[in-house]
């Protein structure tokens, strides 16, 4: 399965700052990927070269960010909303952000990561987010939160559901590294355009798309069961 050639949508930053992150750096996540797991997707070409974009998935582990970051990285610079404390981690904390992570306050003080988000999006980024606000603990997806409809609605985006298997497989909570030369899928759905959205409250969308999701989880399973 091969990437076929895509227009990417550049957003407003340094030549210098492009070149490194989404060239560079997504090519060494990407050889990484398939030199140490067997990475299986779908639906990439659902991903818009242009207009305002969030993409929705499911959250398994700490490798679902590079992951669909890879599958969307032909198409569009993505950033990806974080928990703030991960920030706070030494090195680890600068990598993310130079990778285009934006930090998230879950205590309820969050209000300056959206802001960054929305600001990310109108320059062009899709943003990466996981409305179950952490990892799973068990494998099972989680209720999401609403907060992307916040995005769809102050920016009119586009919400790509995306669903994603065998990170928690690969690399649950318990264990502090990943298991090597595990299966990985991702599948990427149909955009819900953001006047769909729109006709919703809040909670009705979340659910709404979260019903996507699992439908799309369930794919990206098939897609193991397949091999």
């Amino acid at each position: 399965m091969k990437y076929r050639p895509r227009r990417i949508a550049a957003p407003s930053m340094s030549l210098v700052r492009w070149i490194i992150v989404w060239r560079t750096c997504r090519q060494i996540v990407w050889i990484a990927l398939r030199l140490f797991a067997r990475v299986r997707w779908r639906g990439e070409e659902n991903i818009p070269v242009e207009g305002p974009v969030v993409v929705v998935a499911n959250h398994e582990s700490h490798l679902d960010p590079p992951l669909v970051g890879a599958i969307v990285g032909p198409a569009r610079a993505c950033g990806f909303l974080a928990r703030a404390s991960l920030f706070r981690i030494p090195l680890y904390g600068r990598l993310i952000r130079f990778l285009g992570a934006i930090p998230l306050d879950r205590t309820g003080r969050g209000a300056d990561g959206m802001r960054e988000a929305i600001t990310a999006i109108q320059r062009g980024f899709a943003v990466l987010l996981f409305p179950e606000g952490t990892r799973s603990p068990d494998g099972a997806m989680q209720t999401f939160k609403p907060g992307f409809m916040l995005l769809a609605r102050r920016t009119r985006a586009s919400v790509i559901p995306t669903g994603i298997a065998g990170c928690y497989e690969a690399w649950p909570r318990s264990r502090a590294f990943p298991r090597p030369f595990s299966r990985l899928a991702v599948v990427v759905g149909d955009a819900i355009p953001a006047d769909t959205l729109l006709t919703m409250s809040p909670a009705e969308g979340a659910a709404y798309v979260q019903a996507r999701v699992v439908e799309l989880q369930a794919a990206a399973r098939a897609l193991l069961d397949a091999d």
